[in-house]
C-alpha cells in the first residue's frame, strides 16, 4: 500500500489557523490513528478482494475525513472523529443512526454505511466508512460560505 501523505497532514487539522487559541484548537482537533488498519479495514468491508491505491484528506473542521480510491475504482469516504466532536461512540453512531432513520424514513438519498467502528483500541479513533455520493458539498450548492461582495457578477 503506497500512501503520500505526511503524519502531520494526516493527524491535525491542516485547513487554517485560529487568531486566538490555536495552539489548543489545533491539539482538541489532533487524532492520531492508524492509517494502514483504516485501509485495510476499508477493503475488508467493501471490496471482493480489493485494496486502496489512493488516500486523499477531505477539509473538514472537527473530523478527519478521507476519500479512499480503491483498485477497481471505487470510492469510499472515511471518517475518523476527533475527541472534540463529543463523547466516544455518541456521534459516530448518531451519525450512522441518522443516515439510517433519513434512508428508512424519507425518499432522501443517502450514502450506505459499511462500517462503523466505535472501539478506538482497533484503529486509535472511532471511524465511520461510507459510501461517496455522486455530488458536492451542501453548503458550496446553497452557497453558505460566500462573502459579502464576492459575487463575480458584479
Amino acid at each position: 500500500m503506497d500512501i503520500k501523505i505526511t503524519s502531520k497532514e494526516l493527524f491535525r487539522y491542516t485547513e487554517g489557523r485560529w487568531l486566538v487559541g490555536d495552539d489548543l484548537n489545533q491539539e482538541l482537533r489532533y487524532v492520531k490513528f492508524d492509517v494502514h488498519e483504516l485501509c485495510r479495514r476499508a477493503a475488508e468491508d467493501v471490496g471482493d478482494g480489493t485494496k486502496v491505491i489512493r488516500v486523499d484528506k477531505i477539509p473538514s473542521l472537527n473530523s478527519r475525513v478521507f476519500l479512499l480510491t480503491m483498485d477497481d475504482e471505487k470510492e469510499i469516504i472515511a471518517k475518523v472523529k476527533c475527541p472534540i466532536t463529543g463523547p466516544v461512540m455518541m456521534t459516530t453512531i448518531s451519525e450512522a443512526t441518522t443516515l439510517a432513520f433519513l434512508d428508512g424514513m424519507t425518499s432522501i438519498r443517502v450514502p450506505e454505511v459499511y462500517c462503523l467502528e466505535c472501539d478506538e483500541e482497533k484503529l486509535g479513533a472511532e471511524y465511520i466508512l461510507m459510501e461517496k455520493m455522486k455530488g458536492g458539498p451542501l453548503d458550496a450548492k446553497m452557497g453558505l460560505y460566500e462573502q459579502p461582495g464576492s459575487n463575480e457578477d458584479d
